[in-house]
């Protein structure tokens, strides 16, 4: 015979006061895994949102370096074009080559 208390299947004397603590004892562990659960749940959910955040702010860095970048290939492609209408009329010419063409072919659309 097992003495009370030792072994799984009934721990205690079935209806004893020791079976019905165990049995409040057991709801209260079983609610306090479900509070822990729902808390890392809130925790992780939280911490998704951070991450969200900061993948939007590396996206905003890295949109903002794409546009400063074009802005400054535009910048260097303006001081080319100035410095070739520079050499242009330090070489007697008054426009530049694309520009005459240009001219040339709307003066020959008009007289057509």
């Amino acid at each position: 015979m097992q003495p009370i208390g030792m072994g799984y299947p009934g721990v205690y004397p079935p209806e004893g006061p020791l079976q019905i603590m165990s049995q409040s004892v057991d709801s209260v562990g079983k609610i306090s895994g479900l509070l822990q659960m729902a808390s890392q749940a809130v925790h992780m959910c939280f911490s998704s949102f951070v991450q969200l955040a900061g993948s939007f702010q590396h996206l905003q860095m890295e949109l903002g370096s794409g546009i400063s970048l074009f802005s400054l290939f535009k910048f260097f492609f303006d001081i080319l074009k100035r410095f070739e209408a520079f050499i242009l009329r330090l070489f007697g010419r008054s426009s530049t080559l694309e520009e005459a063409w240009h001219l040339e072919t709307q003066t020959g659309h008009t007289s057509s």
